[in-house]
């Protein structure tokens, strides 16, 4: 059977978490009462997570392992391709994003038949390197994108079927989600969060990764334009 919902998670170096992760997000969807999907993809970590993944009895969990660090974007582009859920939710496993609130994600796409929600942080509670490296990524991306990219919506959101497929049909392995996304021009709704604080583990946000992602962003908007 078809299921209800797809969640899908990219991964990397999560040893000390990855557990405590799976227990709290198995809790929430089985008490959904829905047919869902659990994808990981391991985006080549180094560390112990596809050993202690790989040990984990949850019948609807899927696992995938990138024989290299690919990126978030890559791997939840790969997630995207294994999914099967007529709605998809995209989180990380750091715990960062509230597992509670997939239920408000289903209900409000139910509420509104939005072809995405976006979930949107209404805390600033980062530190100040990654609060302002954001703030000056997202005015930069708006203002040579001429999208509206939410600068306080990342990759926690929903998306239905048909726009999955819609981002798929682009067929760019370097697709940035948080720009794609704004472009299509959907049916928009979100719900906001206050993020949590990570439990276990260290922080994967570094200043030479939001300088790849801002490059990657230009180069991706240029060749988007290019092919409209």
């Amino acid at each position: 059977m078809k299921p209800e919902l797809s969640v899908i998670v990219p991964i990397y170096n999560e040893e000390s978490v990855i557990d405590l992760f799976c227990s709290e997000l198995r809790a929430e969807l089985d008490k959904l009462g829905i047919q869902y999907q659990v994808i990981f993809i391991n985006d080549g970590s180094t560390d112990k997570t596809q050993s202690i993944i790989e040990h984990i009895n949850w019948p609807q969990l899927e696992i995938y392992e990138l024989l290299s660090n690919q990126g978030q974007m890559r791997a939840i582009l790969e997630g995207l391709i294994k999914s099967k859920g007529q709605l998809l939710i995209t989180l990380d496993a750091d715990l960062e994003h509230p597992l509670n609130y997939i239920k408000d994600f289903i209900n409000k796409q139910k509420e509104t038949q939005a072809d995405v929600v976006y979930g949107c942080r209404i805390d600033r509670s980062d530190r100040f390197f990654k609060r302002t490296s954001a703030q000056v990524y997202y005015f930069l991306m708006n203002k040579i994108s001429g999208f509206n990219i939410r600068s306080n919506a990342a990759d926690f959101r929903l998306i239905t079927e048909y726009t999955k497929n819609q981002l798929l049909a682009i067929g760019n392995q370097d697709i940035i989600f948080r720009i794609v996304i704004p472009s299509l021009k959907l049916r928009e709704a979100e719900i906001f969060y206050v993020a949590q604080k990570r439990k276990l583990g260290t922080s994967k946000y570094t200043l030479k990764k939001m300088f790849c992602l801002g490059v990657k962003s230009i180069v991706f908007i240029i060749k988007y334009y290019k092919s409209k």
